[in-house]
Parts: C-alpha cells; sequence; structure tokens
C-alpha cells in the first residue's frame, strides 16, 4: 500500500471527503498522555485540522481535547471528563497499554466507540490503530546490524520505559539482536523521545566508552540530542571517534544536522524509518466509519481479528517510508519553507482507509 510524502496543509486540499451519508453528526474526544516534544505537538495539530475538515463536511459536531501529561491516572481523569461531555467517539493515545482499560470499558458500556491510536491498549472493549511498533523498530535494528557486518559495540537509546510503543519496540529489537552475536551492546540509555533527555543521558556513556562506540541505534526523537552529546565531549563528526552509523530522525532540524555531517564526514551512515504524527489523523478517518456503520473487511490482510494481535479489532498500517542518506537533500530542499521542529509528515488517503472496510 503507498503512502505519499504530505505536509499537513495537504490536510485541506486535494483529499475527497467521505462519500456515505450521515444522518448524526458525532461529538469526538481525543485524550493524548505524554506530552512537550514537536511529535506530540504536530500530533494534536494533525488531528485538529482533520477535525477540522470532517466538521465543515457535516461528519462531526464537534470534538475536544485533553493532553494529560505522562501520568496515568491524569489521563484517566481527563478520560472522564470527556465522557461526562457527551462524547460518541473517544480517541486516545494511551499512557499505558494496560492501565486505561477499566475507564475503556466505562467508556464502552455508556455508548462511546473507542479507539487507540500510535501506540495500543490490550482492552477487547478498543479498536487499536497502528503500526507494529516491534516491527519498525527490528528493521532499524537490523540496519544497524548489517551497516556493522554483524560485528561491533552499539549503545541504543530507548523511549519513555513503560510506554506501549517502546516496550513494542525493544521487544522487536532485542528479537534481531538474538540472530547478531558478535553484537555488543555497551549500554541501554532512556531518551524519554526527548533531545535534552537524550544528549543528558548520553553523556556520561560516551565518557565511560570513548572512542570504542561503532554505533548509536536509537529510536525517532533523539538523534540530535545524541550528536549535541558527542559534540559537547569533544567529539565532532569525521573525528575518529565519532560513530560512522547512527539511526537518525525525521524531525527537519535533524535532517539539516545530518546534511552537515555529511558534508564533512561522506562515509557517515544514518537511517529512520518515518514514525507519523498524522496517526491521529488517520484514526479519526477509522473511527468515523465504524461509527456510521461501515462493515470491516476481514478478508483485508491489515485488519486483524480480536486476539489475534491484542484483546480488540486491530486495524494495522502500514511500515512507514525509510529515509536514508540519498533522501537527505530533497527534503531538505522539498520541505524549505517549514519550522525547524516540523516532522515529516504524511496520512492516509480515504482511498486506503476504505480498504479496510467492505465496499
Amino acid at each position: 500500500m503507498k503512502r505519499a510524502w504530505l505536509t499537513v496543509l495537504l490536510f485541506l486540499v486535494g483529499v475527497s471527503v467521505l462519500s456515505f451519508a450521515s444522518d448524526k453528526r458525532f461529538v469526538v474526544g481525543f485524550s493524548l498522555g505524554a506530552y512537550g516534544w514537536p511529535w506530540r505537538t504536530q500530533h494534536v495539530e494533525d488531528f485538529k485540522l482533520q477535525a477540522e475538515k470532517y466538521k465543515a463536511a457535516g461528519l462531526i459536531k464537534n470534538y475536544y481535547i485533553r493532553v494529560a501529561g505522562g501520568e496515568v491516572a491524569a489521563q484517566i481523569a481527563d478520560i472522564r471528563d470527556l465522557l461526562a461531555l457527551g462524547v460518541d467517539l473517544l480517541i486516545i493515545n494511551p499512557n499505558s497499554a494496560t492501565a486505561l482499560n477499566p475507564v475503556i470499558k466505562q467508556a464502552h458500556d455508556m455508548g462511546a466507540l473507542v479507539i487507540a491510536q500510535d501506540q495500543h491498549v490490550t482492552s477487547e472493549y478498543a479498536y487499536n490503530v497502528v503500526i507494529d511498533h516491534a516491527e519498525w523498530f527490528a528493521d532499524i535494528t537490523k540496519w544497524v546490524c548489517e551497516q556493522l557486518g554483524g560485528k561491533g559495540n552499539i549503545v541504543i537509546v530507548t523511549g519513555i520505559t513503560g510506554h506501549p510503543a517502546n516496550e513494542e519496540r525493544m521487544r522487536g529489537c532485542f528479537e534481531v539482536l538474538k540472530n547478531y552475536p558478535d553484537i555488543n551492546v555497551l549500554a541501554v540509555v532512556e531518551g524519554a523521545w526527548n533531545f535534552d533527555v537524550a544528549e543528558k543521558n548520553m553523556a556520561p556513556i560516551i565518557a565511560a566508552y570513548r572512542g570504542r562506540i561503532d554505533a548509536v541505534l536509537a529510536q525517532d526523537g533523539h538523534f540530535l540530542g545524541i550528536v549535541r552529546a558527542f559534540e559537547a565531549a569533544g567529539i565532532t563528526p569525521g573525528s575518529p571517534e565519532f560513530p560512522k552509523i547512527m539511526t537518525t530522525d525525521y524531525t527537519l532540524m535533524c535532517v539539516q544536522k545530518w546534511y552537515e555531517i555529511l558534508q564533512v564526514m561522506p562515509d557517515f551512515k544514518g537511517y529512520m524509518r518515518l514514525n507519523t504524527p498524522a496517526y491521529s489523523a488517520d484514526a479519526l478517518m477509522f473511527a468515523v466509519r465504524l461509527a456510521q456503520g461501515k462493515q470491516i473487511n476481514w478478508d483485508y490482510e491489515r485488519v486483524k481479528k480480536p486476539g489475534e494481535m491484542y484483546p480488540g479489532v486491530t486495524f494495522l498500517l502500514p511500515l512507514p517510508p525509510a529515509i536514508t542518506n540519498e533522501d537527505v537533500p530533497k527534503l531538505i530542499e522539498e520541505y524549505k519553507y517549514q519550522t525547524a521542529t516540523y516532522q515529516i509528515d504524511y496520512i492516509l488517503s480515504e482511498e486506503e482507509v476504505d480498504a479496510y472496510f467492505k465496499q
């Protein structure tokens, strides 16, 4: 299934509105957990753009957004607040795969349709609209191992410990590493999907293993902080101690840094798969179709029945495209008018979402 590269501006043009009739306009609630970095900011903005488009088309009546931060208890309180507002559709980016299950059941019992997106939940009362995060990071891990020729020292930088996406990603990572016994993991540090946290936590690792780090295997949201940590230690791109292999990022400021590294270090190898902020918009498209009674296409390979992947129905999104060294110059040109914190983004078309439902 092909997805096009898009800026969020394309949400407002060039995409057809749902063609099926609606005799009810739905009230939508969006609950976001952890917050505070560019991906999550754009995640909310992407949702707003899609919601405004559907509101203008008469598909939804209104929508509410609540941002809880990283605490599960705060997100539960936010969800209950949204339920008190009478939402018909509840879209959640969860702080936990399991801890929200009681309030999700409460929402179901109150008649709300619940969709978890970006990260899964284990409630049988929720639909999951997600990529396979284990597959996503397994692919990135395999790339690093192959670039090293199956032998070398690596440092792994993780997301937020305990978050569903991070736990799935690390499961995929370690499954791949089992096949590469000569890859030595020097350290595993938390980056929390935050440049500043990654920089801080990498500093002692660089000091401890200076000159011995062959590659850095990091999730998205860490690259710029990792590079800054090396530079703060006096290890600049082109230095023999600067790793020649790193997983990178699709934030424009990171793509620009990647480009700068390549100018002084042509043998540097970078790689990252997109993890689009627009999952929130994708989820709204699925939610509206389900609420209007569209029948699920159980024969479609990316539809997973309850228990096949998670306890609830799962709409497995395609694995996003990868960015390599060759893509860097054209991406800088393509997105030159966007802000430095913009995440290279794309959204499923209405037709692509239709493939998950019977026509």
